[in-house]
């Protein structure tokens, strides 16, 4: 009896054993092979170079102009940006932001960057007028090198590429192009504000008022009718129309109508 039961045992061991030798025969190969794409997984996140971009292009009173950037980071280290640049027909390169100090983007990290404005764009002189619609993308400067975000790991160095100038045209801070036909200086509650006037007619920046557009032509006359229609004339304690000559580059603006002139109002 006690030797059948130890056969019994010893049979049984055996038959534990082999099954876990089988066992551990599938499951390590599986463990060491998960062990090493989880291992390249996690190197390739830290190694070349992947910044996926998207912008947003807005029409602005200054025309049609890309307003904001958003570059995300798929690697896991920091990416040190000198420059960001918009570029067209891959040739092209306009310089969208310039930072003072190296921005770091952190290791899968996504911001967000206003662009700032601006009043004609040049290539060699003459005036280009940007498609942000086809062949344009956005690429950074790293290290020296411009990175196109679009097409990842891709790389041009500066002396390959042209540059896109730009213009500005000023007047109290606030950025206008020969899209504006008058500049509109004025007091309001005893607050000196800049606002523009389009060739449309449209009122913008520092326009806080419901009424907001001349319809018809957009003369000086038209735009005194329009405040007084709109009963915004009598509000405006001082106020002076500056015109925006068609160009801007060769003749300077000029005063065309003041009222109660005031000496805080600055000229140019």
């Amino acid at each position: 009896m006690l030797s059948r039961y130890l056969q019994f045992t010893v049979f049984n061991l055996e038959y534990i054993y082999t099954f876990i030798d089988s066992l551990f025969s599938l499951i390590i190969p599986n463990i060491l092979i998960m062990g090493a794409v989880l291992a390249f997984y996690l190197n390739s996140r830290k190694t070349g170079f992947k910044v996926v971009t998207r912008y947003t292009i807005s029409t602005t009173s200054l025309g049609l102009r890309l307003t904001s950037v958003i570059l995300e980071n798929k690697k896991d280290k920091p990416i040190v940006i000198d420059t960001i640049y918009g570029v067209f027909n891959k040739d092209l390169w306009l310089e969208l932001i310039k930072f003072d100090k190296p921005y770091i983007l952190k290791p899968l990290d996504c911001v967000v960057f206003d662009i700032p404005e601006y009043s004609i764009l040049k290539v060699g002189g003459n005036e280009f007028q940007p498609d942000f619609f086809e062949n344009f993308s956005i690429s950074i400067e790293v290290n020296g090198k411009l990175k196109n975000c679009v097409a990842s790991n891709h790389s041009t160095e500066k002396h390959d590429v042209k540059h896109v100038d730009k213009s500005y045209f000023k007047y109290n801070d606030v950025i206008y192009n020969n899209n504006i036909k008058y500049i509109f200086s004025y007091f309001c509650n005893g607050t000196h504000k800049t606002s523009l006037i389009s060739s449309i007619g449209v009122f913008s920046h520092n326009w806080d008022f419901i009424d907001d557009r001349i319809y018809g032509e957009v003369t000086v006359a038209s735009v005194l009718d329009f405040l007084k229609d709109v009963q915004l004339e009598d509000l405006f304690s001082t106020y002076q129309i500056i015109e925006v000559p068609e160009n801007r580059e060769r003749e300077n603006i000029k005063i065309v109508f003041r009222k109660k002139h005031n000496k805080a109002i600055k000229r140019n």
